[in-house]
């Protein structure tokens, strides 16, 4: 009967043992379960915060460009700053147009400014900015074309000659004469609404020589000043006779070189035009891709819109760029 009762009691032992040992698994288990569950949303919160931090760190970066910006125009507007050619520098590397500048460039140019070492100075500085200003081409020429006359109006007829000519020298390095140069290279890129601008200034009486001179500058697209220009050519005063006879050679010359080149294009479209209608099979006036797999040469890449036909126009194109290489 002991040995029944210490029997039954090693068992029922045995048998709670079990069964705690069970639960303490499923216990271990529930805790491993939670713990990777922490674990996930832990690494899940830190990935959120790294992200956010840095969209916060991008955001932080964009605002301070923005107001370094925003520091280079306040800068390059102000023509007494020692960083001025620096923060303008900033503007054109950056593309930056801004009305801001546009009031500090007319100032430089206004016509009652005084004509010193100083004052050209800062139109000097002026003509760097003009491209970055909102002041369309034709205020630009006018306002280039105002100075010009301003400068010349008070000086004597020798001096109004050297002017002109010093507005289209390229070897002094004084202050004057790169500030003449950089005029003269601004009109040279505006040369349509500058020969607009000279039209209507040479009609006027005894325009001064720099206006001549500036003719000049218009190259190819002075063709409507030619006929201001011959009559300028006679003229008694040798400054003006020289100015306008010279503007007169430039254009000339110019539009030759134009006509020259139209004219070689226009041989070379018909000689386009002669293969194309030796390959042609329809008779259509262009060749499509049956009719060019049979030329020694292929033509497919003359197809540059790539619509599976090449024009005469295209093919010109072709083979002047072939002959370049």
């Amino acid at each position: 009967m002991l040995r029944f009762v210490s029997h039954s009691y090693r068992t029922f032992s045995h048998c709670e043992h079990a069964v705690r040992f069970h639960e303490l698994g499923r216990s271990s288990l529930r805790g491993s379960v939670v713990l990777l569950m922490l674990m996930l949303v832990t690494s899940a919160a830190v990935s959120l915060a790294e992200e956010d931090a840095s969209e916060s760190d991008s955001q932080s970066e964009q605002e301070y460009r923005e107001r370094y910006l925003e520091l280079a125009i306040e800068i390059a507007a102000d023509f007494d700053s020692p960083s001025q050619s620096m923060a303008a520098m900033v503007l054109k590397r950056n593309s930056i147009t801004d009305p801001r500048l546009e009031a500090a460039v007319r100032k430089a140019f206004r016509p009652d400014a005084a004509i010193d070492f100083d004052s050209d100075r800062r139109r000097l500085v002026a003509m760097e900015l003009m491209s970055q200003t909102t002041i369309s081409e034709a205020d630009q020429v006018s306002l280039l074309l105002d100075y010009l006359v301003a400068r010349s109006s008070g000086a004597t007829d020798s001096e109004r000659s050297v002017l002109g000519k010093m507005l289209l020298s390229k070897r002094s390095e004084s202050v004057v004469n790169l500030l003449l140069r950089r005029i003269a290279e601004r009109l040279e890129a505006l040369p349509e609404p500058l020969a607009t601008a000279l039209a209507e200034r040479l009609a006027e009486d005894e325009p001064p020589v720099v206006l001549f001179a500036a003719a000049e500058l218009t190259g190819e697209h002075g063709a409507n000043l030619i006929p201001q220009l011959l009559a300028a050519a006679k003229s008694e005063d040798r400054s003006v006779q020289a100015a306008a006879f010279r503007s007169l050679e430039v254009i000339f010359r110019a539009r030759e070189n134009i006509t020259k080149v139209e004219s070689n294009r226009s041989q070379v479209v018909a000689m386009a035009k002669r293969i194309i209608q030796r390959n042609d099979k329809n008779n259509d006036g262009v060749l499509t891709p049956d009719e060019w797999k049979g030329m020694l040469v292929d033509p497919s890449p003359a197809d540059t819109n790539r619509d599976g036909k090449i024009t005469p126009e295209e093919y010109a194109i072709w083979m002047e760029q072939r002959a370049s290489r």
